[in-house]
């Protein structure tokens, strides 16, 4: 009989072992709020959850029923997750503008109608739109900074996402994203020492 490392002394594959301790381990520090702060670019743990267990068809059936119970702005932006994952992007773009009706500072929905505007190259829109959130000194949720900083790259507005970015980059000194957008910023100003 041959060795398998790929088992564990009592016939356990490793890897399905591996993957349901690294689940349970996310699953526990989302419960528990340990590890980061939330990520406004993500799906919903509710919403993953679901998917994962039991399908996007489930997360989207059961998304529409609690916009039917509660027809609030996190109801439909939870709907539009769920047309994410559905792949219907038509419904997804209702869900968000619903969503943004009832409640305009709903971060997640702002967030992503702001990714939507990028994606439609209307970086103009999606820099509006995260403005929404940030407070004079552009602090706030580190998603809306770092599209607001892509959406000024966009416009040809480089000196201005230069310039916003070091108050983000104190605010949330580990978040990548927002390393990458000065880098990005400073070559193109060519600053090369600098990105």
């Amino acid at each position: 009989m041959r060795h398998s490392s790929r088992r564990i002394s009592a016939g356990i594959p490793i890897l399905p072992l591996l993957a349901a301790v690294v689940l349970a381990a996310l699953l526990l520090s989302t419960l528990t709020g340990c590890g980061k702060e939330q990520d406004l670019a993500q799906l919903s743990p509710d919403i993953r959850a679901v998917a994962e267990n039991y399908g996007p068809a489930e997360a989207l059936a059961q998304a529409k029923e609690r916009v039917e119970q509660e027809p609030t702005a996190e109801a439909y932006e939870r709907l539009a997750q769920a047309y994410t994952l559905m792949r219907d992007l038509k419904e997804m773009v209702k869900a968000l503008e619903k969503a943004l009706e009832l409640d305009p500072n709903c971060p997640r929905a702002v967030i992503g109608m702001a990714v939507v505007r990028m994606r439609q190259d209307k970086p103009a829109e999606a820099q509006k739109l995260t403005e929404r959130l940030l407070d004079e000194d552009f602090s706030g949720p580190r998603e809306a900074q770092v599209i607001r900083a892509r959406a000024l790259l966009a416009q040809d507005q480089r000196q201005q996402a230069y310039d916003m970015l070091p108050t983000p980059i104190k605010q949330h000194p580990s978040y990548a994203p927002l390393h990458y957008a000065l880098g990005d910023s400073a070559l193109s100003l060519a600053k090369l020492d600098e990105a």
